[in-house]
């Protein structure tokens, strides 16, 4: 829960069962970038895209409190405004596989 108090408003916008809600839909986020075998999962990027998904889960939570749907929208959310590239060799050449990510209905085009 700690990870996702550093970036909620100190203006009294989230009550203590809010903020459970927050984690909670934090770590169903992170679980399925995990899954995904998203690169942003590896411990290089790992840090600085889960504070990405907290504060857009912090953003959006003003207006959605459900933690499934709060984890829906940021999976998407990072899949429509990061590149997840993975390289990928076939026969000796080296080349960039798109990733989509878990759970996701459509690959996203960027």
């Amino acid at each position: 829960m700690g990870e996702v108090l550093q970036f909620v408003p100190l203006d009294n916008t989230f009550d203590p069962e809010a903020i459970e809600m927050l984690s909670a839909a934090l770590e169903i986020a992170w679980d399925r970038i995990e899954k995904s075998n998203s690169v942003f999962a590896r411990p290089a990027y790992a840090r600085p895209m889960r504070e990405v998904v907290a504060k857009h889960i912090v953003e959006i939570a003003k207006h959605v409190r459900n933690p499934q749907r709060l984890a829906e929208d940021t999976v998407s959310f990072v899949a429509a405004n990061y590149r997840d590239t993975k390289p990928v060799t076939s026969g000796g050449c080296l080349f960039f596989a798109r990733v989509k990510p878990v759970g996701s209905p459509r690959e996203r085009k960027i």
